[in-house]
């Protein structure tokens, strides 16, 4: 699918086309589960020749609501979230601001 909306996007003369992948993207294809599929899909969508940004979000803010973390939060004061010390956070919010 991602094929066809880059190649379409080039054929219309589109400057830049932004994906947000709203998971994971693996270093190799096919690792670990469905998320290795983002990189299958980057570099299909990179060889159709439209200019792209892709972002890949690791960690959602909204995550912080969920009963592990949010409770430390709010009654300890204190942050706490699982997360392996070696992985990079690139913290998202999903939330949107809307307009009055």
């Amino acid at each position: 699918m991602i094929g066809h909306i880059g190649r379409a996007a080039q054929a219309v003369g589109v400057k830049r086309l932004v994906w947000n992948t709203a998971t994971w993207i693996p270093e190799r294809p096919g690792d670990p589960f469905v998320y290795g599929d983002n990189t299958i899909a980057i570099n299909i969508l990179f060889r159709t020749g439209v200019p792209a940004t892709i972002f890949g979000g690791v960690l959602f803010m909204d995550n912080l609501l969920s009963g592990f973390a949010r409770r430390f939060i709010v009654e300890e004061g204190r942050f706490h979230y699982p997360h392996a010390p070696h992985m990079r956070a690139n913290w998202i919010s999903l939330t949107m601001s809307r307009g009055s």
